[in-house]
């Protein structure tokens, strides 16, 4: 399935000078990052690619950069509306004609526009032959892992783009994503109908990353003390809406400078939230996974998981939005003893979707799906559960939004239960050794898991050591103490007392606490 890279005509690919000096001139950077420049000639080159580049690797480029040097359109398949909104500023920013593709967008815009970004949702809704007027020279799918991450519980279009192939037929086509194992890069390529690919992966290993992991029964209260300790931005990953908002609000308390964001949010609200933070103006964001994505913040300085993450792409791509910039930078995680990933959610979700397929009949429309749902109970997300189905071939999705379950959709469902169960499975098994480790390289196991790490050299985790180690350690134990203090001073829960954990009284409960002993 892969190939190696392609032998270049030069006389139909631009000088390497040209090439530097619009890197120089137009973009400011003084040359390539790892793997940039191969990838961008091959793109000029035509065909079919699979690109996996780290969070911070500068994915971007790769397809701005041909779009600067060839006069052909560019269509930019994303799922984030500020992360397309952040993309068109940039291309903007080099002399490109960009835009995001929204309701109110005309053809003759689109017709005129140089590089166009578009959700997969309406690019699939107004797909048609009609799209390969625009001339698409480089059709581009940005963030692909939501395919084989999230395609079951989130954006169940980006599992059909290979279908806009019919219709655009480029002359080049690239997949991108920060962080793909070799089994998932070959589904990639698969599900989204890439021909003849050529895969290009490149340097995992981020050496400014001190990567930690560590046990306390107060994660919370020791994501307190590491945030007192360091500078710069910050972002607390937290596993529920509920988790970031009350982080978020025990910070604040605290007198630190933090703010929730998550789903469950206005999205005006959100884009707000994103903008301060990206500008300077908010320290800390307390967030659920919906934060992140694409999002180029170069100067957090530490990233905290309160709890165990979804699995192991999730957290690389988390933590890995720690120190964009190249200087040094702690990811964090913290997790309390014996605690485990709860299934109850995608147990009441495999409950329902049995008794869902048991009632198919010739399909539904999208509010028809929703008042089914509603009737089964076990709160379910209309939008995730289609996705699912979706996903596993189960059903398909009509322009109309209609959802038609296919012949045999009952085996199918007890089918895609199981494997995702099984993927599940290995996932919590993944994320169990990583926060035990017992004694081995933190850095190896994680890295581990999408490149060959014989030769890796660790710079910096809790298990060879860093520069984050000594201060850890001492907090940790800061947390321990305090924790104590707290329970055995006050009859509220420490949660609720956030400001004695940094007040003056604690220094005083500290030594009558000591006395006692």
């Amino acid at each position: 399935m892969f190939v190696g890279p392609l032998l270049y005509m030069r006389e139909t690919i631009p000088e390497m000078a040209k090439m530097l000096e619009i890197l120089k001139t137009r973009f400011g950077y003084p040359g390539f990052k790892a793997g940039q420049e191969e990838v961008v000639r091959d793109v000029l080159a035509g065909g079919h690619r699979l690109v996996v580049l780290p969070t911070g690797g500068g994915k971007s480029l790769c397809y701005v950069l041909p779009a600067v040097l060839r006069a052909g359109k560019t269509l930019v398949v994303s799922p984030l509306i500020a992360l397309m909104e952040d993309q068109a500023e940039r291309a903007a920013s080099v002399g490109l004609r960009a835009l995001v593709w929204r309701r109110e967008t005309t053809r003759d815009e689109l017709l005129q526009a140089g590089m166009i970004f578009a959700s997969p949702e309406k690019l699939m809704h107004q797909a048609g032959p009609w799209l390969g007027r625009l001339g698409i020279w480089h059709l581009v799918i940005d963030e692909a892992h939501c395919v084989e991450d999230w395609g079951g519980s989130f954006r169940p279009m980006y599992t059909q783009l290979a279908g806009l192939q019919s219709w655009i037929e480029p002359y080049s086509l690239s997949v991108f994503t920060a962080s793909a194992g070799e089994e998932q890069r070959a589904s990639l390529v698969r599900r989204l109908g890439l021909r003849d690919a050529r895969c290009f992966v490149h340097g995992f290993d981020r050496p400014n990353i001190a990567w930690h992991s560590h046990q306390t029964a107060f994660p919370l209260l020791a994501a307190l003390h590491i945030l007192r300790k360091t500078e710069g931005r910050a972002i607390v990953y937290c596993r529920t809406r509920l988790g970031a908002s009350r982080s978020a609000a025990v910070m604040q308390a605290s007198g630190m400078d933090a703010r929730p964001f998550h789903a469950g949010m206005r999205r005006d609200v959100r884009m707000h939230l994103q903008r301060e933070f990206l500008e300077g103006r908010i320290r800390i964001l307390c967030a659920t996974s919906a934060f992140g994505m694409g999002v180029d913040v170069p100067a957090v300085r530490t990233v905290i998981h309160l709890g165990l993450p979804s699995g192991r792409n999730a957290y690389y791509q988390e933590s890995g939005r720690a120190g964009r910039d190249g200087q040094s930078a702690l990811a964090v995680l913290l997790t309390q003893p014996g605690e485990q990933v709860r299934l109850d959610a995608v147990e009441r979700r495999n409950r329902v979707l049995l008794a869902l397929i048991r009632q198919a009949g010739d399909g539904w429309t999208q509010d028809g799906f929703a008042s089914r749902l509603r009737v089964l109970g076990g709160g379910q997300e209309p939008a995730e559960m289609a996705a699912f189905l979706v996903h596993h071939g189960i059903c398909r999705m009509e322009r109309s939004g209609s959802i038609i379950p296919l012949i045999g959709a009952g085996e199918r469902v007890r089918m895609a239960i199981r494997e995702d169960m099984e993927r599940r499975a290995e996932e919590n098994r993944w994320i169990g050794d990583f926060v035990s480790a017992d004694g081995g390289c933190r850095r190896k196991h994680l890295v581990g898991g999408f490149e060959d790490v014989s030769g890796l050299v660790c710079h910096g985790c809790d298990a060879c050591g860093s520069e984050y180690s000594e201060m850890l350690a001492r907090i940790l134990g800061q947390t321990a103490t305090d924790a104590e203090v707290v329970r055995n001073f006050v009859k509220l829960p420490w949660l609720e007392r956030p400001a004695l954990v940094f007040g003056e009284q604690i220094s005083v409960l500290r030594e009558e606490w000591s006395a006692r002993k």
